[in-house]
């Protein structure tokens, strides 16, 4: 279905096709890719996981702002040297966050390269990680957290 995406439209097709899931995509091959595999379970520590994990996340963080009609742009970086940046987030206000998802308890710092190439690009930028740990702490200037904890980061609480 290529439709506006609001809940109204997302529940006629829901309830039109008597779905047992919902996999909402604005763009890109992951979904469909992932949509595929999802007849079997997704296991921890596998690809599989992670890709959902970042899917999830990043669906529920533009989600929020929709809510709560939160006026920000959306995009990703990757660079020539195809250093990747998950999501950055920018606010009319100036503040820029770029956000690494990674679906572990201990991101290291080899996790971080996307971020640190970032920060060469806008200095300014928050950068975070969002994952599976239970508390906040930093590592070489980067702010990891328990993914919950990105919507506080982000103001859409």
């Amino acid at each position: 279905y290529f439709e506006n995406l609001s809940f109204e439209t997302v529940a006629d097709i829901f309830e039109f096709e008597k779905a047992g899931g919902l996999i909402i995509s604005v763009g890109g091959q992951r979904p469909n890719n992932l949509a595929k595999k999802l007849s079997l379970p997704l296991e921890p520590k596998t690809s599989e996981y992670g890709k959902a994990f970042e899917h999830f996340l990043i669906a529920e963080i533009l989600r929020a702002a929709s809510y709560q009609e939160r006026e920000a742009t959306f995009s990703f970086y990757h660079s020539a040297n195809h250093a990747e940046v998950d999501l950055i987030v920018e606010t009319p206000r100036g503040r820029t966050t770029a956000l690494e998802i990674k679906s572990t308890a201990h991101p290291d710092s080899s996790d971080l390269s996307g971020l640190r190439s970032f920060a060469q690009v806008c200095p300014s930028a928050a950068l975070r990680v969002a994952c599976l740990a239970t508390r906040k702490r930093v590592l070489g200037g980067v702010t990891i957290l328990p993914w919950q904890d990105i919507f506080g980061e982000l103001g859409l609480l």
